[in-house]
């Protein structure tokens, strides 16, 4: 069954396969490095990977969006749209279009490598807008359970360092949105 055949509102956020994405596992294995090199306890380790799963899952939504815009890549536009690969796009489409209105953007995606119909139903649902926003939320909210987190255990963490993440997750944010 492709993906395409799955009706919408079966279709899950697909971010949590992120942590099967060979990134994601870059991303969690240097943030635990990290913090073994600093002589974290295990606890913390522990927050530091579950964080590196967060960061990977918006930095995948944010990399989904930025296929179909072909904002990084414009060679890949609209790649994983045509090849079914399930992505927050297709999780966004599935989850805040009616029945109807996601049977149509099947429809459209079916159109491509034309990519007239996609485009405007994108633009019509607001699915980019959508989209952004709820990675965005996504992001945020992985520094707000890391920065609770430690705090809960009452971790020694550098304030300075918890800055530059959050202004990496920015550049990720502004660099695919």
């Amino acid at each position: 069954m492709s993906y395409q055949e799955i009706p919408g509102r079966k279709i899950v956020q697909p971010h949590g396969r992120s942590k099967f994405k060979l990134g994601d596992a870059r991303l969690r294995f240097r943030l635990a490095q990290a913090g073994l090199i600093a002589g974290a306890p295990k606890k913390v380790l522990s927050i530091l990977d579950e964080f590196g799963g967060d960061l990977g899952a918006a930095l995948q939504m944010f990399d989904d969006l930025g296929n179909v815009t072909g904002t990084c890549a414009p060679a890949k536009k609209y790649e994983d749209l045509m090849l079914n690969r399930p992505s927050w796009v297709w999780a966004c489409a599935a989850r805040t279009a009616a029945p109807e209105h996601y049977d149509e953007f099947v429809r459209v995606v079916n159109q491509l490598p034309n990519p007239t119909g996609l485009e405007a139903w994108m633009e019509e649902h607001s699915l980019m807008k959508v989209g952004r926003e709820r990675a965005r939320q996504h992001l945020d909210l992985a520094f707000r359970k890391l920065q609770r987190k430690l705090e809960a255990q009452s971790a020694i963490w550098s304030k300075r360092v918890f800055d530059e993440l959050m202004v990496l997750g920015e550049e990720i944010a502004v660099a695919y949105g």
